[in-house]
This record gives C-alpha cells, sequence and structure tokens, in this order.
C-alpha cells in the first residue's frame, strides 16, 4: 500500500465516524429534549431506538501500513518533504490521542449506561440497532413501555445521555481535526508514478 491508498482509506474512515457520531449526537439532543416534557410526544418504541442510537459507539481506526513500512525499512528520511514527514508524524501522534477518547467512550458505557440500562431499562428493546446487517438471528425485543418511561424521570438517566452527547461531540471534534490533517496530507503527497 502507498501513503496515497492510506490517507485515500483514513479519509473514507474518518467521514463515516464522524457522521455516526453526529448521529449520536443528534439522538441524545431529541432524547434529552423528550425527557424534560411532561409526556413524550415519542413513541416508547421510538425512544427506546433514540436511546439505542446514543451508544452506537463509532471508533476511527487509522490505517497507517505504508507509514510503519517507511519507519520499519528505514526510508522515511528518503521523503523529500520534510512538510509532510512532520505532518504524518503529527497525524499519527493526534490518533494515538483518538484512541484514548474513543476508549474512554468505551469505559463510560461499560461502567455507566450498561448497568444503568441492565437495572432500569428494557435492555434488549434500548440496546437494539436497527438496519445492522447480520448473518444469524437476531433477539427482537420485547418492549416494556413502563420501563422506559420511568427511567425518564429520573436525573441519572438525564445525566447518562448528557455524557454520551458529550463524549460523542469530543469525538467528532476529534475527528474533524484528523480529517483536516488528512486533507493536509493529500495535498502534499508526491503524485503517484504512472
Amino acid at each position: 500500500m502507498s501513503l496515497t491508498e492510506d490517507f485515500r482509506e483514513n479519509e473514507t474512515r474518518l467521514a463515516s465516524a464522524i457522521s455516526e457520531g453526529k448521529q449520536e449526537m443528534a439522538a441524545a439532543i431529541t432524547l434529552r429534549a423528550e425527557i424534560r416534557k411532561d409526556t413524550p410526544d415519542l413513541s416508547v418504541a421510538e425512544l427506546n431506538q433514540l436511546i439505542s442510537q446514543t451508544s452506537l459507539l463509532p471508533t476511527f481506526q487509522a490505517v497507517d501500513l505504508a507509514y510503519k513500512n517507511l519507519i520499519g525499512e528505514g526510508t522515511l528520511a528518503d521523503l523529500r518533504s520534510s512538510d509532510l514527514k512532520r505532518e504524518l508524524a503529527e497525524f499519527y501522534a493526534a490518533y494515538e490521542l483518538t484512541k484514548v477518547i474513543q476508549n474512554t467512550q468505551e469505559l463510560q458505557y461499560v461502567t455507566l449506561w450498561k448497568p444503568f440500562a441492565m437495572e432500569y431499562l428494557d435492555y434488549a428493546a434500548s440496546n437494539f440497532k436497527t438496519g445492522v446487517t447480520r448473518n444469524f438471528v437476531v433477539l427482537q425485543p420485547y418492549i416494556d413501555p413502563d420501563l422506559v418511561l420511568e427511567a425518564m424521570k429520573t436525573k441519572q438517566f438525564e445525566n447518562i445521555i448528557v455524557i454520551q452527547w458529550e463524549t460523542s461531540e469530543d469525538l467528532v471534534n476529534d475527528w474533524s481535526s484528523l480529517l483536516e490533517r488528512v486533507k493536509r496530507i493529500q495535498t502534499i503527497l508526491p503524485l503517484p508514478n504512472k
């Protein structure tokens, strides 16, 4: 693989992660608005779907094969552009921070959201991902409307939704910065040999 191919793929992956992160944020905003109403306007099934969308947990996995090959072969120094060398190093250093933020989101999901959902929600319904393609039978949820409506009245539920939104926002901002770096790198990559 070449740096050009790696960064074309990085651009695609970042765009996908940003899109999913924005979906998470939008779901959290809508859900919080519903929490604040005396009686939600949305159905229990729609509320459960929003809950599920607040925990999509998208991630970005950088492609770094060409960069690692350059380092491993000792040919990184052969790149003529000092700007390119600096941008590559800064991109992969920034990506290390991205992994920490992504791990934090997963840790919050496992330590905050999942135990709350298992205790107070219809877990199968609130964790049901529509539109997910699977090669096996999916456990269809039995929806207990009282569970989600009661849980939504608690401050803990609202705080968890806010935390999900904050983490998603952090990730979208971080991925957007990485995407800007990717685009800068793409403008200074040498043209492929024909």
